[in-house]
């Protein structure tokens, strides 16, 4: 069952914000392992879904807030975000696109959607939602902030500028 409602601010978040109220922390809250380095890409992805992985771990390492327990739901999102793309691609290789035609010699009997028309459809949805999560569309970023870092920029950091 979903959680109905605005998502939950962070304790942390809260008390930044000046509106922390002790009745309300969560007295056992789950620490997060912050990543130092970024890791690499789960074999099993395809190519586009490890090019997505590297992308978004990326951008998340850069943000301060890739963490470990987050990789297996990153992953979700990258084999997603590449059954989508093959799905689309499929559909720009068939002779009718997204439409495939039943004739009855040469009277059309019917016309439907390809299958990959809800295959890419199912992906993007679950693109979108997990996405979300991460703060990778505008809506949701606008949604999330991060702790500013006052660490001194990582190792890894420096050598992903210039490349």
């Amino acid at each position: 069952m979903e959680r109905r409602g605005r998502p939950r601010k962070p304790d942390a978040v809260k008390e930044k914000q000046g509106t922390l109220r002790p009745s309300r922390v969560n007295a056992n809250p789950i620490p997060a392992t912050v990543l130092d380095m970024i890791p690499l890409a789960p074999d099993w992805l395809d190519e586009v879904g490890q090019d997505e992985w590297i992308e978004k771990t990326r951008v998340l390492h850069k943000m301060g807030i890739l963490e470990r327990a987050d990789l297996t739901l990153l992953a979700a999102y990258c084999n997603e975000w590449s059954i989508y793309i093959m799905a689309d691609k499929e559909m720009r290789a068939g002779p009718n696109g997204r439409i495939y035609v039943v004739k009855d010699g040469r009277k059309i009997k019917y016309a439907a959607s390809m299958p990959w028309v809800k295959i890419a459809k199912d992906a993007l949805e679950q693109v979108q939602k997990i996405g979300a999560e991460f703060g990778f569309s505008p809506a949701s970023r606008s949604k999330i902030s991060i702790p500013k870092q006052e660490q001194e920029e990582s190792k890894i950091s420096k050598l992903l500028k210039g490349i």
